[in-house]
């Protein structure tokens, strides 16, 4: 998928995925935050958008949150194995890479 269609106040605009930092899951809804830092609802669940995403651009961080690659900024270590990875725009929490998924994520991040 190259864009998404977000609705924004009153209007319509096409958001190319190219400018999308991160979809996020938030309780009922999936968001997508563009590297401005602003967030728009999409009508696609993470599962959906994971098959719709190219797989060299984009990663399933963990069940709630899909990141660009041009948008980790760093990655450490964290407990048990696992990694914490910082995002710019930022997120209220850094997300966790599970222990199962690390090495999936380190060979994503160094093709």
């Amino acid at each position: 998928k190259s864009r998404f269609l977000v609705s924004y106040r009153n209007a319509l605009i096409s958001i190319p995925t190219t400018d999308a930092a991160y979809f996020y899951a938030e309780g009922n809804f999936v968001c997508l935050h563009d590297f401005l830092g602003k967030k728009y609802h999409v009508k696609y669940a993470l599962n959906a958008l994971e098959e719709m995403l190219n797989p060299k651009d984009f990663f399933r961080i963990s069940r709630n949150l899909i990141a660009n690659i041009k948008a980790v900024k760093s990655v450490n270590t964290y407990f048990k194995g696992r990694l914490k990875v910082k995002l710019e725009p930022p997120l209220s929490t850094d997300p966790i890479v599970s222990s199962s998924k690390v090495a999936e994520f380190k060979a994503w991040l160094n093709a």
